[in-house]
């Protein structure tokens, strides 16, 4: 648990980097200065390019991560890189000057995101005893909301530049938790270091038995690995079952994104203004904040209780419910028909934030991971996550031309139509993952090799699949 706390509290400061503008746009754009002193003040336009620089960055930095962590570990690239990086992007914003900082800032911050988001889940998933899995699986994006609650709740008293110097102190605690924990013993292992990944092993596992049998199974692997001969990483994108199960996890990103959530994230104050609410807009923005990491909690827990399909569904189909309500009172609201319905924008935000944190927000990284396999996970993990911050950048940086061309409630009807397709996805096009194996989940995607199945009892039996029946 401390070990995965560790490597999280990186998700946390991620979350600090995702809300940062949800606070800063509206400081920026009323009576702002520079760190000289200089008015600094930024249009709508360049709102748009400090939310959509952000995925820009992370897609560079996911992609940089799978280098990195291969050549210097999981913990040590968190630490000695990811880490830093926050320091300098925090620190570039907070001494702005001009909107070119701030735009840099954002972009180096961007960068840490998809960093911590890469190698984090990773190294909780290398270091994760099986049976809590989903649970710990879940706390990267628990430690996500976290931060974005923080954001909201330190943005509603502080300006931008303070906002930023205030984000930079929640970097110290996660430096000295990665100094305490062990790198990843798969890493470790993977590098030929046999008695330091035992080691590992042995710090993390509850009996030294526990930590010799994960490391039997590491060597069994490799020497089934090298025997048959196996191909790893890009190369093995060529067989059917692995591309189906990568399409399957870029195609659970698409609708993780174009469900609209950053858009919320980014710019809940901003909807609240627009709405019109009696409520403070930063009141409700942390009431929301509140709400998500709650429901992110409880999908914490609830995962290895309902299993991940139920779950997908259940979280699509509520978003849907939502996005149309917010759309309709925009609609009702540019006709002068929404007298009465300021509460609807705050409610459905709540619960469009809650469906999206039990479903689509935590189990779309934890499938990920677990659909494909170890032998391609590194290289290919890194592509996937590239892609969904590339959906990011879409989603965001078109927000406002989107606006413009369609009025709000147009942009909540279109995604609302993206996870109305969601929850047919989500039904019928993933496999459930819930306490199944690699070779199980395989099936699905087309594997007619044989593999075991859970027989009910904890343990599994070798069972031969008729592809065709399945």
């Amino acid at each position: 648990m401390f070990a995965a706390v560790s490597a999280c509290l990186s998700c946390l400061a991620g979350g600090l980097v995702l809300a940062y503008t949800s606070s800063a746009v509206p400081s920026l754009q009323s009576n702002s200065t520079g760190s000289s002193g200089d008015p600094l003040y930024v249009t709508d336009d360049e709102a748009s390019w400090l939310g959509g620089l952000l995925p820009l960055g992370a897609l560079v930095g996911s992609l940089g991560m799978g280098i990195l962590i291969n050549l210097f570990g999981r913990k040590r690239s968190l630490l000695l890189i990811t880490a830093p990086g926050f320091t300098i992007g925090w620190l570039v914003i907070a001494l702005a000057q001009n909107l070119a900082m701030l735009y840099v800032g954002r972009f180096i911050g961007g960068v840490c995101v998809g960093m911590c988001i890469t190698g984090g889940p990773l190294y909780i998933m290398e270091t994760a005893d099986v049976k809590l899995r989903g649970l710990l699986g879940s706390l990267p994006q628990v430690h996500l909301t976290l931060g974005i609650l923080i954001s909201y709740i330190f943005g509603a008293f502080l300006n931008w530049m303070w906002l930023a110097v205030a984000s930079l102190l929640f970097i110290i605690p996660n430096i000295i938790c990665l100094l305490m924990v062990k790198e990843s013993p798969v890493w470790l292992f993977e590098k030929g270091k046999t008695q330091e990944a035992l080691e590992a092993l042995q710090w993390l596992r509850s009996t030294p038995e526990e930590a010799k049998e994960d490391l039997h199974n590491m060597e069994t692997a490799k020497k089934e690995k090298e025997e048959q001969k196996q191909e790893s990483g890009f190369s093995k994108l060529k067989e059917g079952p692995i591309l189906k199960a990568f399409l399957c996890c870029v195609t659970l990103m698409f609708f993780q994104q174009f469900s609209g959530v950053n858009l919320v994230i980014f710019y809940t104050v901003t909807i609240f203004k627009a709405a019109g609410s009696t409520i403070d807009p930063n009141l409700s923005a942390i009431i929301v904040g509140i709400v998500q990491f709650i429901a992110t909690c409880s999908a914490a827990a609830l995962v290895e209780r309902l299993g991940r399909k139920p779950l997908l569904a259940f979280s699509a189909l509520f978003m849907c419910i939502c996005l149309t309500a917010l759309a309709t009172f925009f609609y009702l609201q540019s006709n002068d028909q929404a007298d009465g319905l300021g509460w609807l924008p705050l409610v459905s935000l709540m619960v469009y934030i809650s469906a999206f944190s039990l479903g689509y927000g935590p189990l779309t990284w934890l499938m990920a991971a677990e659909m494909l396999p170890q032998s391609v996970r590194i290289a290919i993990n890194p592509l996937a996550v590239a892609f969904n911050w590339g959906c990011v950048f879409i989603v965001t940086y078109t927000y406002a031309q989107m606006q413009a061309a369609m009025q709000l409630y147009g942009c909540y009807w279109f995604y609302a139509v993206i996870c109305g397709i969601g929850v047919i996805f989500s039904l019928l096009g993933i496999p459930e993952t819930k306490g199944k194996t690699m070779e199980e989940i395989s099936v699905f995607f087309g594997n007619k090799k044989v593999a075991p199945m859970s027989n009910g009892n904890g343990t599994h039996q070798e069972t031969s699949f008729d592809q065709d029946k399945v």
